[in-house]
């Protein structure tokens, strides 16, 4: 029987934790987003290993690795490095999510290279510092008004002045006045 392709990508490395395969469809998904990728099932805990070849780099150096039963280990045999890590989900479900968004987003060439991934990132960076300053003042500016007010009204000034409005064809200024007030007598109130 013929070896596919996709086949080739699936890593079926020491599985204790008995994780299934990925499906075709799922595994033709991921060589059409990437063609270096590769997954295998994590040896110390339940998630898969998303990893590529070694090509700009040395690989993981002899420090790095602290176990040798661990993942990492099975990666250098192997001459890989780790990518991310997909943990599965709890109904079985395979989704393209973590290609779609978490990958795409992670991959510095899809966004023109280093430069312009890094100008992205720090310019991000700027203006959510930005929008974190003004929210600073606003709640600053908010702080000081309640505490104005408070301190009118801890002293017995007035926080705000009312509105005297005249009343149509009506000589009273104020808003109360008395019923048992001679009509004539006109309050008002400063």
């Amino acid at each position: 029987m013929a070896t596919k392709k996709v086949d080739l990508h699936w890593i079926a490395d020491l599985n204790p934790f008995g994780l299934p395969k990925p499906p075709d469809w799922w595994l033709r998904y991921m060589i059409r987003f990437d063609a270096d990728l590769f997954i295998m099932p994590s040896r110390k805990r339940a998630v898969y290993n998303l990893c590529r070849p070694a090509r700009l780099s040395p690989g993981i150096g002899p420090l790095a690795i602290t176990d040798r039963d661990g993942d990492l280990t099975a990666m250098k045999q192997r001459n890989l490095v780790p990518s991310a890590v997909i943990v599965p989900s709890v109904s079985g479900q395979w989704t393209t999510g973590v290609f779609d968004v978490d990958l795409y987003n992670r991959d510095i060439w899809r966004h023109g290279g280093a430069e312009k991934f890094t100008k992205k990132l720090e310019d991000g960076e700027k203006e959510k510092g930005k929008k974190e300053d003004r929210l600073i003042v606003d709640e600053c500016l908010v702080r000081r008004r309640d505490m104005a007010r408070s301190f009118k009204a801890r002293t017995g000034q007035r926080t705000k002045l009312p509105v005297l409005k005249p009343k149509r064809h009506s000589t009273v200024l104020g808003r109360h006045q008395s019923p048992t007030a001679d009509r004539k007598i006109v309050l008002a109130t400063r």
